[in-house]
């Protein structure tokens, strides 16, 4: 039987960190899947959409001095595209992959944001996503 994450006190001390390591690697790792993949395709919509996002917010300088919108849109949608075929064929090698790709994408973003100087807040929550996405490429298995 697996501790609970809500173990009694006396537990506490001595499983504590085993109860941490067994939250940061996603007891169930399709929600973090499913999660990333709404994001990208959400997020990649919303860039290949009519008009221009980019233009008159700064916050964007950065991105925009690597590639156009729609080029990050396309790449965000074939992100999240690929991400929900991973997981509805149930195909380990799609979502390693998937996975290894955020690590990469969520990496470059945290540091064009924390680097650019315009919103460091943005480099913090992608710097997060991209721990996140490297814990996930270990869950699944993907450093094998």
């Amino acid at each position: 039987m697996t501790p609970s994450l809500f173990a009694p006190p006396q537990a506490e001390r001595r499983s504590l960190v085993g109860r941490v390591l067994r939250v940061l690697a996603f007891d169930d790792a399709e929600i973090v899947e499913s999660f990333f993949a709404a994001t990208a395709l959400m997020i990649g919509t919303l860039l290949l959409w009519p008009g221009s996002y980019f233009r008159g917010r700064h916050v964007f300088d950065g991105l925009a001095s690597l590639a156009s919108e729609e080029v990050w849109g396309g790449v965000l949608v074939l992100y999240g595209i690929a991400g929900v075929f991973g997981l509805v064929k149930r195909l380990a090698s799609i979502r390693n992959a998937v996975a290894l790709a955020g690590v990469s994408l969520y990496a470059l973003l945290a540091w064009k944001f924390l680097l650019g100087g315009s919103t460091p807040f943005l480099g913090i929550v992608y710097l997060n996503m991209t721990i996140a996405a490297f814990l996930l490429y270990h869950r699944l298995g993907g450093a094998r």
